[in-house]
């Protein structure tokens, strides 16, 4: 823990990799997208085999639709972004 604490407080990671590029926030492509694909996973899931195994297998279902909803959404979100002539990270 005091490792954890001691390289936040002395902004190692910034040192170590440079500041973050500053790119414009898209909230109206990214929640929606997210709700859509997370909403559309879960009833998906709620449809396969199994589900009346116990409540930990619909549970992580759920769990898996919302973290791959995330993930899509932030796919989404990046195309987006490089759809709109914004400039993507070079390869090292």
């Amino acid at each position: 823990m005091a490792l954890i604490v001691h390289i936040g407080r002395r902004r190692l990671p910034v040192a170590w990799h440079r500041p973050a590029p500053a790119l414009a926030a898209r909230p109206f492509v990214f929640w929606p997208a997210a709700v859509l694909s997370g909403v559309t996973l879960a009833v998906g899931s709620a449809r396969l085999a199994g589900n009346d195994i116990g409540i930990w297998v619909v549970g992580a279902r759920r769990l898996g639709a919302a973290v791959l909803g995330l993930l899509l959404a932030a796919a989404i979100t990046r195309a987006a972004r490089t759809g709109d002539g914004a400039r993507t990270a070079s390869p090292r």
